[in-house]
């Protein structure tokens, strides 16, 4: 980037980032850690899988790989950790479901064929948070495609997401957010409705 002087001439301007360095550099290790502890949950969610067991996995693994980053000797100690704990909400519980050991009923919860299965977690690294999550349909593959509702809905999400993210910028406001998403949805009336009034993940 060049900046121009009232003369006419330029001269070089440097780049100024929002973040120093080292507070990028732990947002993209949690980064990491998130993104490849939900790599290796998404393969366990298959028919039968039981869902307390594969939170517990989850939190298991956020817990070890965060672990292995930021151990210089010599260096402070740094917090890192669970920044939220593994939540997999399957079918029509919309999201932050982890099942208490101590419940009979919900800890007892597995996955059968097409549910839909949401899954996000996250890591912090010094309180330096960052979250993954995905959508899974249990049996689903190339040889077994996901067809009809299920299919509606997945479209749904993924294009109300990136409508949404095109309505975000500077000065924008709140309900144009909104409006573009309705938008979407009304392209699935019949097949998926949209919820109103809940933090969507």
């Amino acid at each position: 980037m060049t900046e121009t002087n009232a003369n006419g001439s330029s001269k070089p301007t440097e780049e100024v980032s929002a973040l120093p360095a080292a507070v990028l550099d732990k947002y993209k290790a949690s980064a990491l850690v998130a993104y490849n502890v939900l790599k290796e949950l998404v393969p366990l969610v298959k028919e039968g899988a039981n869902v307390l067991e594969l939170c517990k996995k989850g939190d298991a693994k956020l817990i070890e790989e965060t672990g292995k980053v930021y151990n210089l000797k010599g260096s402070k100690t740094v917090q890192k950790g669970i920044a939220y704990p593994v939540a997999i909400s399957v079918n029509s519980t919309l999201c932050h479901f982890s099942p208490l050991p101590s419940d009979p009923e919900t800890s007892a919860l597995t996955l059968a064929k097409d549910d839909v299965v949401k899954i996000v977690l996250g890591a912090h690294i010094d309180g330096y948070a960052s979250l993954s999550g995905e959508i899974v349909v249990v049996g689903a593959d190339s040889s077994s495609p996901v067809t009809g509702v299920r299919a509606d809905l997945l479209s749904a999400a993924y294009n109300a997401v990136e409508a949404g993210l095109r309505g975000a910028k500077v000065g924008g406001k709140n309900w144009e957010i909104t409006d573009n998403i309705t938008r979407v949805l009304k392209e699935f009336e019949g097949s998926v409705k949209g919820v109103e009034g809940a933090f969507s993940s």
